[in-house]
């Protein structure tokens, strides 16, 4: 995975003389969610070699300017990358006559209407899974500088989520190594809460063409993650 990661790293790089300032945003996007592609490709095809051609002719694509005209009226990037990757794996499959494990079960053929529907729930999986990662890992750096760790205790109730405010206090300060209280964790959890969300926009953000708050706000929704926010997210 690391190698073919470099990989694309590298084809990525090899635009780096372009002048053209989206480009060089999209292929940041690219190489910012090609853990989410990969690992997409290697469900689909159930082949990792063949996983990393596509991934490698999907990069060529791009470099090769395929959403040079995307547009917030055209829908989000995130779109395009999912609908250019199902037609890949589509061609992939008649190319080389194989059948969606899943799909054959059925008797359903590659180019079915519920084939196409599985990939394209098979890539929001993925990708919705990557927006969360992405949001945890920033909550964690950033508590490397706070002074307030609300990744740790957003983790925290995360994984103990019928402890009471004691029994969350008293493991949050074995973490800690020091005393916090019950009322202390209840006021930096819901401020925890706060900012998870805000970095969660921020993530989808990069993600879209022109990331106002309607559009974030139809990600959320389109990626079954409205349900980690509680409000809209306002400036801090």
């Amino acid at each position: 995975m690391d190698d073919l990661l470099t990989n694309w790293r590298e084809v990525l790089a090899a635009n780096s003389s372009s002048q053209d300032v989206a480009q060089a945003a999209r292929c940041a996007i690219l190489e910012r969610y090609a853990g989410a592609i990969f690992g997409y490709l290697c469900d689909s095809l159930r082949d990792q070699h063949l996983a990393a051609d596509l991934a490698q002719e999907f990069a060529l694509k791009i470099l090769c300017g395929d959403f040079k005209n995307a547009n917030p009226q055209r829908g989000s990037f995130r779109g395009l990358i999912k609908q250019s990757l199902r037609n890949l794996i589509i061609d992939c499959y008649r190319k080389n006559r194989l059948k969606f494990e899943a799909l054959s079960q059925h008797d359903l053929a590659v180019d079915s209407t519920s084939a196409t529907k599985e990939l394209d729930e098979r890539f929001v999986r993925h990708w919705r899974r990557e927006i969360l990662a992405r949001t945890w890992a920033e909550l964690q750096a950033s508590d490397e500088q706070s002074p307030v760790p609300y990744g740790l205790v957003l983790r925290c109730r995360a994984e103990s989520p019928a402890m009471s405010s004691s029994e969350l206090a008293e493991l949050i300060s074995a973490k800690l190594r020091r005393v916090v209280t019950a009322d202390w964790t209840r006021q930096t959890l819901r401020r925890a809460r706060i900012i998870f969300e805000e970095t969660m926009r921020a993530e989808i953000a990069r993600t879209l063409t022109d990331g106002d708050l309607t559009q974030v706000d139809d990600e959320l929704s389109d990626l079954d993650l409205a349900r980690y926010c509680r409000q809209r997210s306002r400036p801090r």
